[in-house]
C-alpha cells in the first residue's frame, strides 16, 4: 500500500489552497540533456521565501513535457519541496502543444512506412498499368506488368494485366507495339517464364 503523505501546516493550507501534500521530491535527473528537471519561478511570496517550479522532462536541455509543479524554497544545494501546486495555463497548454505535435508525426510516420510498403507501392503500379491500358497504351501496361510479375509483386494481378496487354500489342496493327510485345516475350524466356502462359503460339 502507498504511504500516506503527510499533512500540511496549517499556515502553508491557508495560506497556499491549491498547494497538495507529497510524499517526496520529485525525480531530478538528467543524462546528456535528456531526463527530468526544474524549470521556471513563479509565484513567489516573499513572506514565506517559497516560489513555484516546474518538474519537467527535456531532450537535450530542452523542455519537453510539463510533468508537476512544486512550490520550493532554495536550500544550500538544490530545494526544500513544500508540496504540489497545479501547472500554470501556459504548461497545460504547452502539454497539448506537443502531445497534438506527436500525434502529427505519429501520423506522418505511419503513413510514410504505408507509402513505402510493398503493398502500397505494387496497388500504385496496378493502377498506373490500368489506367495506361485504358488509354490505349498497352505496351506501356505490359513494360509495368512484366516489371511487376519479373519483381514478384501482386503476381496474379500482374500476371493476368501483361497477358491482357501482351494480347493487345501482338494484334496491333502498330509495328513498333507488335515489336516491344514480342522484346517483353523474350525477355520472360531468358528468365525462365513461358511466354506461351500469356500469348499461345504469339510465334505463329
Amino acid at each position: 500500500m502507498s504511504e500516506t503523505p503527510p499533512p500540511l501546516p496549517d499556515s502553508l493550507r491557508v495560506k497556499f489552497p491549491q498547494l497538495r501534500p507529497i510524499r517526496k521530491a520529485p525525480v531530478l535527473s538528467t543524462i546528456n540533456g535528456v531526463g527530468f528537471t526544474l524549470y521556471g519561478k513563479r509565484d513567489l511570496d516573499v513572506e514565506t521565501g517559497t516560489y513555484v517550479k516546474t518538474h519537467v522532462f527535456c531532450l537535450v536541455f530542452i523542455p519537453v513535457f510539463c510533468v508537476g509543479a512544486y512550490r520550493v524554497a532554495d536550500a544550500q544545494r538544490g530545494w526544500y519541496f513544500l508540496g504540489k501546486e497545479p501547472l500554470s495555463s501556459f504548461a497545460r497548454s504547452g502539454n497539448i502543444g506537443v502531445l497534438c505535435l506527436s500525434l502529427i508525426f505519429g501520423a506522418i510516420l505511419a503513413e510514410s512506412a504505408y507509402k513505402s510498403s510493398p503493398e502500397y507501392i505494387a496497388k500504385q503500379q496496378l493502377k498506373k498499368a490500368e489506367a495506361a491500358l485504358s488509354s490505349g497504351e498497352a505496351l506501356r501496361a505490359a513494360g509495368i506488368y512484366s516489371e511487376m510479375v519479373r519483381s514478384g509483386s501482386a503476381v496474379e494481378e500482374a500476371r493476368a494485366g501483361l497477358r491482357n496487354a501482351l494480347q493487345q500489342c501482338v494484334t496491333n496493327a502498330t509495328p513498333s507495339k507488335v515489336e516491344g510485345a514480342f522484346k517483353l516475350l523474350a525477355a520472360m524466356k531468358t528468365r525462365g517464364d513461358s511466354p506461351d502462359s500469356f500469348v499461345p503460339d504469339a510465334w505463329k
